[in-house]
C-alpha cells in the first residue's frame, strides 16, 4: 500500500514525519491479534509504503489488518521514542558512509529544496501518539492510497475485505504536492570531506517523471553509463584506466524530486580524474550514440529487473503501489507491466536525444575520504 504524502506536506519544523508514521506503522503492525502477519514499510520523498506479507491462505486477513492500521492507528508512546531512536541512528550512521553522504548532497543540489528535508528534525522532538495519529488522519486518505494484493487470491473476496474495511472511510481534498522549482541557474561542483576512508564522486542531473515519454529512456541510458560490469564508465574507469572501485548508476523515480546519478568510489587523490572522466563521457554520448551491443545489454538488463519484480509477491505489489501513486490519472485498464515493452523500443537515437538533453548541465559532488 503507497501513500501519496509528499515532504512539502510536512509543518515546517517537523521535518521527517512521514518517515517516522510509516516506521511506527510498520513496527507495530496490526497489533497483537496479527502476531503472524510481518509488517514492513519504505518512505521516499512524496510518499511512503507500508506492505503486510503472509501466507498463502492469509490474503484478506492481511489486507484487513494493512487498512486498519491506516484507517484507526494507535500508536505508543515508547514506540515512537523508540523509532525516534532508530531514526537519529540511522542519520548519524549515514554521515559516516560516502555513499550516503554523496547521495544526499547529490540531491540538494539539484534540488535545493530538498536540503531542509534529508534531516530528520521531528526525530529530536517530543511527538505524542496523539498527534502522529492526527497527521496521519488529516493526510492518509483513501483518495491518495494505491492497495495492491498480490498473490494467490480470490479477486472478489479481496474486493469485499476492502469494501467493507473502507465503508466509513471518508476521502478529503486533495492537497496538491509542491513544485520542485525552477532548475538552479548555474550547477556547479560541491566538495564535501569527512571522516571515512573511501572517497566517492557524484554525478548527477535531474531525471524525466514517471509520467514523461523519456523515462524509459532513463532506465536504459543509466544501465548503459554506469550498472553493471558491461557498462561504459565501469569499463573506461576501472578496466581501462584503473581509477575506480565500484561504478554504479540509477534512476531514482518520484513526482516530487526525481533524479539520476553515476558513483564511483575511488581513492581520494583520484576523484578530479574520475569527475572529468565521468563529465568527458557523458559529452561523448551526447554527440555519438552506445554501440549495438551496449544498448542491447542495458535494455536486456532493465528488463530482467522489471521480471525479477513481477516473479515475487512483494516486489510486484510494491512496484504497483508505487508506480499508480506516482500515475494518478492512469485509466484503471493501465497495464504498469508494459514498461518493459516500452524499454525494448529504447534506441540508439534516442538515447543519444537523452544525454544531450538531461545531461547538460550534471552536478558533480565529491566525497574526500580521510588519506592513509
Amino acid at each position: 500500500m503507497a501513500v501519496s504524502v509528499a515532504a512539502t506536506q510536512e509543518e515546517s519544523g517537523r521535518h521527517g514525519l512521514r518517515e517516522l508514521a510509516q516506521r511506527c506503522l510498520a513496527a507495530q503492525g496490526g497489533g497483537a491479534q496479527n502476531e503472524e502477519l510481518d509488517f514492513s514499510g519504505y518512505t521516499e520523498p512524496d510518499l511512503f509504503s507500508v506492505s503486510v506479507r503472509g501466507l498463502a491462505d492469509d490474503g484478506p486477513a492481511a489486507t484487513k489488518a494493512l487498512i486498519k492500521a491506516l484507517i484507526d492507528p494507535h500508536f505508543e508512546t515508547e514506540t515512537i521514542r523508540a523509532q525516534q531512536r532508530l531514526m537519529i541512528r540511522q542519520f548519524q550512521a549515514d554521515q559516516e558512509v560516502p555513499v550516503s553522504t554523496a547521495r544526499k548532497a547529490g540531491l540538494s543540489a539539484l534540488y535545493p529544496a530538498s536540503a531542509v528535508f534529508l534531516v530528520p528534525e521531528c526525530a529530536n522532538l517530543v511527538i505524542s501518539p496523539a498527534s502522529l495519529q492526527a497527521w496521519i488522519q488529516a493526510h492518509v486518505l483513501p483518495n491518495r492510497v494505491t492497495l495492491v494484493v498480490s498473490g494467490q487470491v480470490n479477486p472478489a473476496e479481496i474486493r469485499q475485505v476492502v469494501e467493507d474495511a473502507t465503508a466509513t472511510w471518508l476521502p478529503g481534498p486533495e492537497v496538491p504536492a509542491g513544485g520542485a522549482g525552477p532548475a538552479p541557474a548555474a550547477v556547479g561542483s560541491v566538495r564535501t570531506d569527512m571522516i571515512a576512508d573511501e572517497s566517492v564522486v557524484f554525478v548527477g542531473a535531474r531525471a524525466p517523471k514517471r509520467t514523461d515519454d523519456d523515462y524509459p529512456t532513463a532506465l536504459v541510458a543509466m544501465i548503459g553509463l554506469a550498472h553493471g560490469m558491461g557498462s561504459r564508465l565501469f569499463k573506461r574507469l576501472r578496466d581501462e584506466l584503473g581509477l575506480a572501485y565500484t561504478v554504479d548508476g540509477q534512476v531514482v523515480n518520484g513526482s516530487l524530486w526525481p533524479y539520476m546519478f553515476a558513483l564511483v568510489s575511488c581513492q581520494g587523490q583520484k576523484v578530479n580524474r574520475v569527475s572529468s572522466e565521468t563529465t568527458e563521457e557523458l559529452g561523448r554520448l551526447s554527440t555519438g550514440p552506445l554501440e549495438p551491443a551496449e544498448v542491447d545489454r542495458a535494455r536486456r538488463f532493465a528488463q530482467m529487473e522489471l521480471l525479477r519484480m513481477r516473479m515475487s509477491n512483494a516486489g510486484a505489489a510494491d512496484f504497483l503501489s508505487a508506480s499508480v501513486a506516482f500515475l494518478p490519472s492512469l485509466p484503471p485498464s493501465g497495464d504498469l507491466w508494459s514498461l518493459a515493452d516500452k524499454v525494448q523500443a529504447v534506441g540508439p537515437d534516442r538515447l543519444q536525444a537523452f544525454f544531450a538533453h538531461w545531461w547538460r548541465a550534471p552536478s558533480v559532488v565529491q566525497v574526500l575520504g580521510r588519506e592513509e
